[in-house]
């Protein structure tokens, strides 16, 4: 098997030629960033945050021992029986 190279296909640019470069991307919409401004109120506001609920994640996390094997062998037999059937 022979290869041929074809230099006019894929000129090289000397070294005086301008590149051609991409153009700037489009400004960003202004109802993206009222609707990230939005987003910032509501969690500065952090009115939907319960203390209960993140000490209870606080504790599974640093609980070494979560998830239970019992619970990961549950998850595993679940998978593979959804695997067998297809």
């Amino acid at each position: 098997m022979e290869i041929k190279l074809n230099p006019g296909r894929v000129p090289d640019p000397a070294t005086g030629q301008p590149i051609a470069r991409p153009e700037a991307a489009p400004a960003a919409e202004a109802g993206a960033f009222e609707q990230s401004q939005a987003l910032e109120r509501t969690l500065k506001s952090g009115s939907d945050i319960r203390p209960e609920k993140i000490a209870q994640a606080r504790a599974v996390l640093s609980d070494a021992k979560y998830p239970p094997n019992a619970l990961l062998d549950g998850i595993a037999h679940l998978l593979a029986s959804h695997l067998k059937s297809e």
